[in-house]
């Protein structure tokens, strides 16, 4: 089974031929959310990116048998250009090591998009293409929905 820690960080869309572009740190500040279904369900995400260094992803897994689970990932990003580096150091509390890397494909303020391209995510994903959207800090992950 597909570790469900690198699942919901990124929605994932097809992946045409793309240029990466460089992206100052400060911009992807903030708060981001993305979702994305799966051959299990759907995943809800936000992504807390604080000017620190730190982060921590709020998930939540709704599976299509019924049911659902929520847990937090947290740990420490950096960026250099327009490679964006996440160590995730605890998932729901406990110890970790995982790494993704990825480059920016877009940036405007508003949505994000990027490409796996390295660590433990590409292990698991490949190179897949996936698009977040800034959130403000009050959101709240949705409801789960029975899935089709």
């Amino acid at each position: 089974m597909r570790p469900a820690y690198l699942a919901g960080v990124l929605l994932f869309v097809s992946s045409p031929l793309w240029a990466a572009i460089s992206i100052r740190a400060d911009k992807v500040i903030g708060n981001w959310y993305s979702e994305g279904r799966y051959p299990y369900g759907m995943i809800y995400s936000i992504r807390h990116i604080a000017p620190d260094g730190s982060f921590e992803n709020e998930f939540r897994e709704c599976f299509s048998t019924g049911g659902s689970k929520d847990h937090v990932e947290s740990g420490h990003w950096t960026i250099d250009g327009n490679r964006f580096r996440t160590i995730t150091e605890f998932i729901a509390q406990k110890p970790v090591h995982l790494t993704i890397e990825t480059e920016t494909i877009s940036f405007d303020d508003v949505s994000w998009t990027e490409l796996i391209v390295g660590g433990d995510g590409l292990k698991s994903f490949g190179r897949t293409k996936a698009r977040s959207t800034r959130v403000s800090a009050d959101s709240k992950l949705p409801a789960c929905e029975p899935v089709s």
